[in-house]
């Protein structure tokens, strides 16, 4: 009595057993849905333990890349002192006393 009690509040046109069953397969998908968001936890878990693995940890990783971007911007400073002493023979610079068509190469 108490299943076709629930089966009528779900659906009051329906029989009993279809409005039950209906619940049941509800259910089962978010239990799917729940199982598929464990697998991909355990999957990242994994893509970072085999990061330690190889022998680089995320660490050595970052400290690599701040090396890598700390050279690039030393590289960027230097060409830009470069410019503003005149030792760049490949870039033209316009300077404002001078009119827009003239450019200075930097001797």
């Amino acid at each position: 009595m108490a299943m076709r009690d629930l089966g009528e509040r779900l659906n009051p046109h329906a029989p009993a057993s279809a409005n039950i069953t209906a619940r049941l397969e509800g259910w089962k998908k978010k239990k799917r849905t729940l199982e598929a968001t464990k697998n991909i936890s355990i999957q990242s878990a994994r893509w970072k333990t085999s990061i330690v693995t190889r022998g680089e940890t995320i660490e050595k990783r970052i400290a690599r890349r701040q090396d890598a971007f700390l050279r690039a911007i030393h590289e960027l400073a230097t060409m830009t002192a470069e410019l503003f002493r005149g030792r760049s023979n490949n870039l033209m610079m316009s300077t404002h006393g001078l009119d827009h068509e003239k450019h200075v190469t930097g001797f």
